[in-house]
């Protein structure tokens, strides 16, 4: 299955967009979540799979703030297990 990042997609009537940057600002980071601006950007000189992976870690990052669950926004481990789980099912999917 080919899956592609949305330039742009709606959660909870706000419109996130989604930017390939050069540079983040979290220095090492592939991607950030900015809820402040409502804007994903993710590296663009990661290859697919890797892009795939970091937007879906960065889709956990603006769920659980746009959800209320501030606490599970700043746990990097639960997002980093939620957006690979997320990412492995549609992936997979038939």
């Amino acid at each position: 299955m080919i899956m592609i990042i949305p330039r742009k997609f709606t959660l909870l009537g706000e419109t996130i967009k989604v930017k390939l940057v050069v540079k983040v600002d979290k220095e090492g980071s592939w991607g950030e979540y900015n809820p402040n601006n409502n804007t994903i950007k993710l590296l663009k000189s990661l290859n697919e799979e890797q892009k795939q992976s970091a937007f879906y870690h960065e889709l956990i990052h603006c769920m659980t703030l746009t959800l209320g669950y501030q606490g599970l926004y700043h746990d990097e481990i639960f997002t980093d297990i939620m957006g690979k789980a997320l990412y492995q099912v549609l992936k997979t999917m038939e």
